[in-house]
């Protein structure tokens, strides 16, 4: 405040820090010396941006400022630290897209700014909170937990890999269909099979190891939880694995590879919990609890089961649903309130048109010479020919004739590089007079070179 006091008429504030330190006057010495050791710092970090990167540039000021330290005492400190350390992330991810450089930066910035968008707020969570968090097998390496719950279980493995016409393998190369042309058959080659066996087996290995950090991530209590279609085909499953597995201690390879989802291993599994003997002394057998629920009894617990009608059996569903509603009888003139409110047009349409931000930088640039790559790729956007000065009496009232303000050429009531009106020459169509014919001829043949006729 006391810059602007001194120079309130300087322009950028920058330039207001430069003229106050050429004042010559007692009561600024302290002010001027301040202002001197910043100016001294910004000069050594503009320097320091051209020869390091965004990202040690980013955390130099971090550590220089104190700038974390600082935020740590303000009100909501941890959510401050966050957001900074947020945006150091952010920086790391822009340069690994190979985007270099704070111009760069500050452009994509203002980008996000221009779209009314916002870096999204990280998530503070304390270890000694009581909340739920939900997340995948991956994320989850590393953690544990209380309580866990693993959900849909019963999903199929994802192997759409091996259903496409080529199957690639490091190992064996390209797998491809056979074409007989002779008789217009397609089929599968032996090498194409060979490769999905193997890419099927890849991709239950994988599916398997996340199973296991699944059920490693628990302390007290697991929950696991899948659908199946009868209780009496987990049963016949069941069966079939111990048969086909006889005395051994592991399951059968077959069995295991022709496995769909994590719940036909888990329930499989069961099947042989009391060949194994206890290694464990914590943990028992019997602990392992097998509970079917079927969707009858699913159904009451659901809140709203009304507007969930695909739950219910009762086919005359709508009816049920339209007596739990209050009739009402709609008057002349609540049907008249209602039609005005759908038919409401909002006084101040122009308005809503108008942007809510436009940042000095952006408009800086519509000033400078465009680059040559970006010529190519400039279009006019403007809905027909735009004569018309910003904001003037003219505009607005050319604006109220058409309600979404394409007929007097509004684009969002935004400058960009192609809303400005083009040149006068190309606007004005008139018909030149014999005068200004005669002026242009005379001139052209002034111009040009007789000496080779």
């Amino acid at each position: 405040s006391q810059i602007r006091i001194r120079v309130p008429n300087s322009g950028s504030f920058y330039e207001a820090c430069q003229q106050v330190l050429l004042i010559e006057e007692a009561s600024l010495v302290a002010l001027q010396e301040t202002l001197g050791n910043f100016m001294d710092k910004l000069k050594e970090w503009r320097q320091l941006a051209q020869r390091v990167d965004l990202v040690t540039l980013i955390w130099t000021l971090y550590q220089e400022t104190y700038f974390l330290d600082y935020v740590a005492g303000l009100d909501q400190g941890d959510q401050r630290q966050a957001n900074l350390h947020a945006f150091y992330e952010r920086v790391v991810e822009f340069e690994a897209g190979n985007y270099k450089g704070l111009t760069a930066f500050v452009g994509f910035i203002e980008q996000i700014m221009a779209h009314d968008q916002d870096l999204a707020e990280p998530l503070l969570l304390s270890e000694d909170q009581n909340f739920v968090r939900v997340m995948t097998v991956h994320a989850s390496k590393g953690l544990e937990f209380p309580f866990v719950y693993l959900m849909q279980t019963g999903k199929r493995f994802n192997i759409q890999d091996t259903q496409k016409v080529y199957v690639p393998s490091k190992r064996y190369g390209l797998g491809l269909d056979y074409l007989d042309i002779k008789h217009q058959l397609q089929y599968p080659s032996f090498i194409k099979e060979a490769i999905k066996l193997e890419r099927r087996g890849q991709l239950k290995s994988e599916e398997m190891r996340k199973l296991y950090v699944a059920l490693t991530r628990c302390e007290q209590k697991l929950v696991i939880v899948g659908s199946v279609k009868s209780q009496d085909q987990v049963q016949t499953k069941q069966e079939q694995a111990v048969a086909a597995t006889g005395q051994e201690l592991v399951m059968n390879r077959a069995l295991r590879q022709g496995a769909g989802s994590w719940l036909d291993w888990l329930l499989m599994a069961t099947a042989f919990s009391g060949r194994h003997p206890q290694s464990t002394t914590d943990f028992t057998n019997d602990q392992v609890r097998l509970t079917y629920v079927t969707e009858a009894e699913i159904v009451p617990l659901l809140k709203a089961s009304a507007s969930r009608p695909w739950l219910q059996d009762d086919q005359n569903w709508l009816a049920d649903l339209k007596l739990t509603v209050d009739q009402h009888e709609v008057t002349s003139e609540v049907g008249a309130f209602i039609q005005s409110l759908l038919e409401s047009q909002y006084d101040y349409g122009l308005a809503s048109k108008t942007s809510s931000y436009q940042s000095v930088s952006e408009l800086k640039r519509l000033y400078e010479e465009p680059h040559n790559e970006k010529l190519s790729h400039f279009t006019d956007r403007r809905p027909g020919q735009i004569s018309w000065d910003w904001l003037s009496q003219e505009d607005e009232e050319r604006a109220e004739e058409s309600e979404t303000g394409q007929k007097a050429g509004i684009q969002s009531i935004r400058f960009t590089g192609d809303t400005f009106q083009a040149p006068r020459f190309v606007r004005e169509r008139q018909a030149y007079t014999a005068a200004q014919i005669g002026t242009f001829t005379h001139y052209v043949m002034q111009q040009l070179d007789f000496s080779a006729l």
